[in-house]
């Protein structure tokens, strides 16, 4: 990775809006300060100039074909040299358009995936058209990354967040309409309210826009800098097990609790975040439990706990 964008020439950093962007910000980040990178994404932009590119829903390979001349033109205007890419189907129009520019692409698996490939990742591999790397050991002669995570730490003897004034929380399932967790939405509230008291601060993204719950408004979207800010003051941070979600807390200094979502209730395509949930646990990065088997002591263990970055004197955050 770090050999990648050290090499020179124009870089272009492509992903989908969500946990592929901020993975791939992360890794960015840790190699080098992003001046000689240009973005592409789908989602909400790291930056202003950063070129924005149209959604392409997962699974959509029509989508993915029709959006190969725009990814050539990119490719073309900004003389890009080599591409890095995070996912999701986005990658797929830059892979195609990468192959006929004769331009070198990279692939890195989002650490969604443990012990196989999302289809983007078999597609690629298989067609030969990208260099395909996971940020876990999934054998069958796939190279292995470096892990989102692994610059994190739990250290029981870093204090928590004091809670000072009214409790903060936020509540994010991401922004997603198409895959509601209504299931997630209506057991958070239920036992969230047997928790706070009234004048708790509350930030709802749940995928939906100005439903009211426990007396405030959800939000589909909350602009990425809002909700980076308000999980840098929040006491308790609940979210679905989304590596965004995840990665997120973890920079504020926050221990989150994660639900996953399960596709037999139709909040996915499939139980990926189950394993994630479970890697964070076992890291002490996160409480989990399945949606049903959510409790007040869940809430509590996790209220101003903190994470550290691997390095770091003291705790992040305030």
């Amino acid at each position: 990775m770090a050999d990648l964008l050290r090499r020179g020439g124009p870089v272009l950093a492509v992903a989908s809006g969500g946990g592929h962007l901020m993975e791939l910000q992360q890794f960015a980040d840790e190699v080098t300060d992003g001046s000689g990178l240009l973005w592409c994404t789908s989602g909400q932009p790291r930056e202003t100039e950063t070129i924005s590119f149209p959604y392409i829903p997962a699974k959509s390979l029509s989508r993915a074909v029709s959006a190969v001349p725009l990814a050539r033109r990119i490719l073309r205007a900004h003389n890009v040299r080599r591409v890095l890419t995070t996912g999701a189907a986005i990658a797929l129009p830059f892979a195609v358009a990468c192959r006929i520019e004769r331009i070198p692409i990279h692939y890195v698996e989002s650490a969604a995936r443990q012990d196989r490939l999302s289809v983007t990742g078999r597609l690629l591999r298989a067609s030969h058209l990208a260099v395909v790397a996971a940020q876990f050991d999934m054998g069958r002669g796939i190279p292995v990354s470096s892990n989102v995570f692994d610059g994190f730490h739990f250290d029981s003897a870093v204090s928590r967040v004091p809670v000072d004034g009214p409790l903060r929380v936020v509540v994010t399932f991401g922004t997603s309409s198409d895959w509601t967790f209504r299931a997630a939405i209506d057991k958070v509230a239920g036992v969230l309210s047997g928790v706070v008291e009234d004048s708790a601060e509350i930030l709802w993204q749940t995928g939906v826009d100005g439903e009211v719950v426990m007396g405030q408004k959800t939000h589909r979207l909350v602009p990425v800098e809002d909700l980076r800010d308000a999980m840098a003051r929040a006491h308790l941070i609940i979210g679905h097990a989304g590596v965004g979600t995840a990665l997120m807390a973890l920079q504020a200094g926050r221990v989150p609790v994660l639900l996953p979502r399960r596709a037999g209730r139709g909040e996915h395509t499939d139980d990926h975040q189950v394993q994630l949930a479970s890697f964070l646990k076992a890291r002490d990065l996160a409480v989990t439990c399945e949606v049903d088997e959510l409790t007040a002591d869940h809430l509590r263990t996790a209220i101003g706990r903190r994470v550290r970055r691997v390095g770091e004197e003291g705790p992040t955050g305030p």
